[in-house]
């Protein structure tokens, strides 16, 4: 009866319609296999070109503006759930802390009800997925390269708009009341400064890593214009926790070279620098420490944030409330209604409670080790790897004690990627397991045979 059904033209054609699914099915797998490492290595590489857009929207959703940051994101997302299909390994620890914040986040999320706890989930989620993308990124030695080439000339388009804005060809997007009159800040046309100062300090360390490994005078040429066009867009920006993590970078670079005429070089040029621009360094910083509410008005903020975790009980302790929100009488600054504690790790306190902050510091601190530990046993590039990432967390780190780098739309993609790669590929114990080659080139393959 089974055969005899199968000539009949129901059955046949319904034989066929799966058959075609199947394969379309499988040929659709297929393609996604192929192109899903490439989609993901471009939207790291041009993260600092997709923020330039960030002003052109069509639509909102949640509260969340659509636009092109906002394609970006949902797509980086689902790459990484096609990263955890793909490459079915063990989970190494910065993703195991990322899981673990997306599971507190989640029950946050749940136990909060509100449309603004999932429209910050989705936003949490955009940051954390650059954590698992790194597993189809970086699949060969020369892709860590080309990454962080392509990010570096990404961010050479903004460093190239600041310096027109500081030329007067374009206009401010931001401007600050500094010695009685308004003084325009340099952003590279993003909204504020701060995506500026996040992409430079994670170009800076790529570029100096870059000019280190790589031979060819046109791109070495091309590797310190960047570096002294993106330190100059960095001063222009005028912002003071970037300036102290853009310095900590460059000094840090040469200082963990072991080389005492480049650490020489470096603290002397810091030091005249710091002498030739001590008038407009002084009154930048006096500013900010002499303000009545301290580091303008960020210490009442800070202030009423702790007051409205403290607020939350036990539950609240613990889990947060899902939404960094609060509404406040501020001394000196008046009602306060804000969404933004202008600090990363009080974000993720009051918004996912100390288990939040936990994971999160958990994730930062088992990347911060895996580099060091290239830093202190590898050779060659990964020795330089390791060192461009504990200086990028460092500077993170910095930027984080009064701005918000991973809050959407997040800027650290590059870093968690990289993070998570050197972590996974790293020295796990305190031997020394990554003497492959001597030679910078062919110390590429390092990353990939240590274990």
């Amino acid at each position: 009866m089974f055969l005899v059904g199968l000539g009949q033209p129901g059955p046949a054609v319904a034989m066929t319609v799966l058959a075609t699914a199947g394969m379309a099915i499988r040929l659709g797998h297929l393609q996604i296999t192929a192109v899903a490492p490439v989609l993901a290595l471009g939207l790291l590489a041009f993260k600092p070109l997709i923020d330039l857009f960030w002003g052109v929207s069509f639509g909102e959703v949640l509260g969340q503006t659509l636009n092109l940051q906002t394609v970006a994101a949902l797509a980086l997302i689902g790459l990484a759930v096609v990263a955890l299909i793909q490459v079915p390994r063990p989970v190494n620890l910065p993703e195991a802390a990322a899981f673990a914040l997306c599971g507190v986040a989640a029950v946050s999320c749940l136990v909060s009800s509100t449309t603004s706890a999932i429209a910050e989930l989705l936003r949490l989620l955009a940051a954390l997925a650059a954590v698992f993308v790194s597993r189809i990124v970086f699949t060969t030695p020369e892709h860590l390269r080309r990454l962080i080439r392509l990010f570096v000339a990404s961010t050479a388009v903004p460093v190239v708009l600041a310096l027109l804005q500081a030329a007067g060809f374009l206009s401010f997007q931001r401007q600050e009341w500094q010695a009685g009159a308004y003084v325009g800040r340099a952003s590279g046309l993003y909204e504020h400064p701060i995506n500026l100062v996040l992409f430079l300090v994670m170009a800076i360390p790529g570029a100096l890593y870059l000019l280190a490994v790589e031979r060819g005078t046109l791109r070495r040429v091309a590797y310190v214009a960047f570096l002294a066009c993106g330190g100059a867009a960095l001063l222009l920006t005028t912002h003071r926790a970037g300036l102290v993590a853009g310095a900590l970078v460059l000094v840090g670079w040469f200082l963990l070279s072991r080389r005492p005429r480049l650490i020489a070089v470096a603290l002397g040029g810091l030091a005249l620098l710091v002498v030739v621009l001590w008038s407009q360094l002084a009154a930048l910083f006096h500013a900010a420490l002499a303000s009545p509410t301290f580091l303008r008005g960020r210490g009442p903020i800070w202030t009423a944030f702790v007051d409205g975790w403290l607020d939350g009980g036990p539950a609240g302790w613990l889990l947060g409330s899902g939404f960094p929100y609060v509404t406040s009488d501020v001394p000196l600054l008046g009602s306060l209604v804000s969404e933004e504690p202008h600090n990363d790790f009080l974000r993720v306190l009051v918004t996912y409670g100390i288990a939040g902050l936990t994971c999160y510091l958990l994730l930062l601190g088992s990347i911060t080790l895996s580099s060091w530990r290239l830093v202190r046993h590898g050779s060659g590039e990964a020795a330089l790897i390791g060192r461009a990432v504990v200086l990028v967390v460092l500077a993170v780190v910095v930027l984080s004690l009064t701005a918000e780098p991973l809050r959407y739309p997040s800027g650290t993609w590059l870093l968690l990627a990289l993070g998570t790669y050197v972590a996974g590929r790293g020295p796990t114990s305190g031997q020394d397991r990554s003497a492959v080659s001597s030679e910078a080139r062919a110390s590429a393959q390092e990353l990939h045979s240590v274990r």
